[in-house]
């Protein structure tokens, strides 16, 4: 039986370890989805310190086998103007109920075995009637696996941001997905 729960401070070097295991080319090729960059101690604190909460997936054994990291940005009005195919998606994103999904990710090793799933349905307990978004990448590689889950879990795509150059890949687009959770 799986828990779910505010990450402690006990779950951080899982948390780095199962990040690091996908990233991006770490594997070859894009099938078990991909995260863009690696991330360190370090980094995770500064995030931490600046708002980001962590949520992990514990098994039976007392370990962490996925965690999501979340956020409440403060976005402004003119990059939603930007990325939104449709305005109406601006109150909801604005206001204090919306979380944006930084991360999601589980162990190589235990992919495909619901473990996502189970992140996202805890999370929708444990926050009610919220909005959530997420970005998920479609070029210049496409993360296809990440976007039939969001799908099947109730997520549509509202936007689109595009840069002619993210960090090294050039001809960048990412998908914004949004789901509101219905308490």
């Amino acid at each position: 039986m799986m828990t779910f729960r505010e990450a402690i401070a006990a779950d951080r070097a899982a948390i780095i370890e199962i990040h690091n295991q996908n990233v991006r080319d770490r594997y070859g090729g894009n099938d078990r989805g991909f995260l863009l960059t690696t991330i360190s101690e370090a980094e995770l604190l500064t995030k931490i310190d600046g708002g980001t909460r962590y949520f992990t997936a514990i098994d039976e054994g007392d370990r962490a086998v996925g965690f999501l990291a979340l956020s409440q940005p403060q976005i402004p009005v003119e990059f939603l103007e930007e990325v939104l195919e449709d305005s109406a998606y601006q109150t909801p994103i604005l206001s204090d109920r919306h979380f944006y999904i930084q991360t999601v990710a589980t162990r190589i090793d235990r992919m495909g075995r619901g473990i996502g799933q189970f992140i996202y349905q805890s999370l929708y307990r444990e926050f009610p009637h919220a909005f959530f978004t997420a970005f998920i990448v479609t070029k210049p590689m496409s993360n296809d696996r990440s976007i039939a889950f969001h799908q099947k879990q109730g997520f549509r795509q509202i936007g689109c941001l595009r840069r002619d150059r993210f960090l090294d890949w050039e001809n960048y687009e990412s998908l914004l997905m949004f789901k509101a959770v219905e308490g």
